[in-house]
């Protein structure tokens, strides 16, 4: 189908290869870092079952060491399982760390799930319910000549595919953070819609930001439900991305260091941004 090619597309449009680029120059002086971002995502207890469903996955790792040691680890799991009752789990992690007086250590992690054609009867529900994880850390032992640098999202989209050349997005559920030590770039946010229902119980957010020890966590359950009341074809798309850079020594900062931190803010920026919404 149409409508399925563009999201498998637009789903691998995602998976862009890091750039490798060159170590940069280093002060005469050993520094240390790590850099931690992880995301996962449970789906189950769907009213109704997709037709076809779509899991990828990606990641990309480099590492420098002109003086000093660096490691990248980039793990991303996905399955969309699609029997007697659907259930979708994926989790995305990237963890990098670095010694020494040159070395850069990047790591990056995506995996994503589709459910294609959901179908929908006039006067009825759609629903499922969900687990969420959010979790982002970096330390660095000498600030003034080392960084880490942590981000992560984790973003639901649910779209009315019945027109398949003009889909509608009804709902989006979206959790942003990213962590910069040294620096003031620390935020973790959350977007959702009205349909979205969290346990208050199983719902928590956790921030430290400032010093040499940064951590931020977001952790959701709840429960998505949304009533129609004409036939309806629903498309589910569930993504994250992870990514973790240590290196030494920021100053000058690199290239990809710069575009690391205006991509995540830019990222930060489409995930918040409302998007057109349709009445059922």
């Amino acid at each position: 189908m149409e409508l399925k090619r563009k999201h498998t597309q637009r789903l691998l449009l995602l998976l862009v290869p890091l750039v490798a680029v060159s170590s940069i120059a280093a002060n005469p002086a050993n520094a240390a870092s790590k850099a931690f971002s992880e995301a996962k995502v449970n789906l189950f207890d769907f009213s109704h079952n997709p037709l076809d469903v779509f899991a990828a996955i990606d990641s990309q790792t480099f590492i420098s060491a002109t003086n000093g040691t660096a490691t990248a680890i980039a793990t991303p799991k996905a399955v969309f399982l699609n029997g007697s009752k659907a259930r979708a789990q994926n989790s995305s992690l990237s963890q990098a760390a670095g010694d020494g007086i040159a070395y850069q250590g990047i790591a990056k992690s995506f995996a994503g799930v589709i459910g294609y054609n959901f179908e929908i009867a006039a006067a009825e529900s759609f629903s499922f319910k969900f687990d969420t994880l959010l979790k982002l850390a970096t330390v660095t032992d000498n600030p003034a000549r080392e960084s880490a640098r942590a981000s992560g999202n984790i973003n639901f989209q649910l779209l009315d595919s019945s027109d398949e050349e003009n889909p509608i997005v009804l709902d989006e559920f979206s959790i942003f953070g990213a962590l910069t030590t040294p620096g003031k770039f620390d935020l973790l946010e959350v977007t959702d819609h009205e349909n979205f229902t969290f346990n208050p119980r199983k719902t928590a957010f956790t921030r430290s930001f400032g010093g040499n020890k940064e951590s931020a966590t977001a952790k959701t359950q709840g429960i998505f439900s949304r009533f129609f009341s004409q036939k309806t074809r629903l498309t589910l798309i569930e993504q994250k991305e992870n990514q973790a850079i240590v290196e030494a020594v920021p100053e000058p900062m690199s290239a990809l260091a710069l575009l690391f931190t205006a991509s995540m803010m830019v990222s930060g920026a489409i995930k918040r941004k409302k998007m057109p919404s349709k009445v059922g």
